[in-house]
């Protein structure tokens, strides 16, 4: 495995990334620790792009095929502080683990991939990128705008797969569905029209409806959230909106997900919102709530060689899985680049309290890199 001063480093840099708090669109100072240790490792090239991105490059000897490894450096809120077992900034190390909010999601995967430098004995053949990116829990803005500029040839990325292979996920769109009534005082319904009710019709439509299939995938859809445009309690209001959360399948559009929702609520009205964000460098985004799904043939030939190699280096099975939630590989799907999914996070452990990194997965992790691009290099 790694030597021990190599482990240390990565406990002590994961232990670093932790502490430092990163909600989307406030990465900033996450990202100059990133860099800053990129460019202590002898990185040829290191920069940050207009919307934050940080990135590092490790350039080979040919242009291709390169490989990048990406995470995202942004994580959710932590909740209450009172339900953590340790402090979530505190990164604290505790039975084989680094502790606190981000590690599955995805620090200990961006500790693993700047400390690249720590385990290669030579340059690779071709260029190697890492790049860590922003707002990925925003719709992933920080992604779609890295494809715009980088297009290697493989992509590895960090989210979650407890040191196993992921090829692909569901999509999701966010729809708006609006039921329009007439407002009246709540003593006198009769004289208006309640737009609860037109909803109640519809979402039991709603959960009856047959949802699209596409092994292994299943497409959802749940209402979440409910609004009105009143606070008092005394009238009836004259809108009344549910927020869906609809998970598609590959090849189901959004145009089709809100052709289907027209079909069962012709009363309604349905529209995919724009979230409106701002990174941490002040530039401005517009965000449609769509993420696109991905799926990658198990049969690939990039499959084949990291499967292959991967047992060859870890001595045990590497099985095949699929993530139950979305993530930023369907921008770099859409541009024809094969995505595989390979990190020491866990999901189970992503978004919740118990919120945590392995430090013998991060090892195997970092360890099996160099053998991985030699792989995907043709060596």
């Amino acid at each position: 495995m790694l030597p021990p001063q190599v482990r240390k480093e990565l406990v002590e840099f994961c232990q670093a990334l932790i502490r430092i708090p990163s909600l989307p669109g406030e990465e900033g100072a996450l990202a100059r620790l990133i860099a800053d240790r990129m460019t202590e490792l002898g990185y040829d090239k290191v920069w940050r792009d207009e919307i934050g991105n940080v990135i590092g490059l490790i350039r080979g000897h040919a242009r291709h095929p390169a490989v990048m490894f990406t995470a995202h450096m942004d994580h959710v809120d932590v909740g209450d502080p009172a339900l953590w077992p340790h402090n979530p900034y505190s990164g604290v190390v505790e039975g084989g683990y680094v502790w606190g909010r981000g590690a599955s999601d995805a620090k200990g995967a961006i500790a693993t991939q700047v400390l690249l430098p720590l385990v290669l004995k030579e340059r690779p053949v071709a260029d190697v990128y890492v790049a860590e990116v922003v707002l990925e829990e925003k719709g992933g803005a920080g992604t779609r705008h890295l494809v715009n500029q980088l297009q290697p040839d493989v992509v590895i990325i960090g989210e979650a797969t407890k040191n196993q292979l992921c090829l692909g996920h569901r999509g999701r769109v966010e729809v708006i569905a609006t039921a329009v009534g007439k407002a009246v005082h709540a003593s006198q319904p009769h004289l208006g029209k309640n737009p609860h009710y037109l909803l109640a019709e519809f979402l039991l439509r709603l959960r009856d409806l047959p949802m699209l299939e596409k092994p292994p995938f299943k497409a959802t859809v749940a209402p979440t959230l409910y609004f009105t445009d009143q606070q008092s309690a005394n009238v009836v209001p004259a809108k009344a909106w549910v927020h869906l959360d609809w998970r598609t399948v590959p090849g189901e559009t959004p145009e089709a997900v809100l052709r289907r929702l027209q079909k069962i609520g012709p009363e309604l009205s349905f529209s995919i919102p724009v979230e409106e964000l701002t990174s941490y460098t002040g530039m401005r985004i517009r965000m449609k709530k769509v993420r696109a799904p991905y799926l990658l043939n198990a049969q690939h030939p990039v499959v084949s060689k990291i499967k292959r190699v991967l047992e060859m280096e870890l001595g045990r099975k590497v099985e095949i899985n699929y993530w139950h939630f979305v993530t930023d590989a369907g921008y770099f799907a859409e541009q024809g680049i094969p995505v595989i999914g390979y990190s020491p996070c866990e999901e189970e452990l992503a978004h919740t309290y118990q919120d945590r990194v392995s430090i013998s997965l991060m090892e195997e992790a970092l360890a099996s890199y160099p053998a991985l691009i030699k792989a995907l290099q043709g060596r």
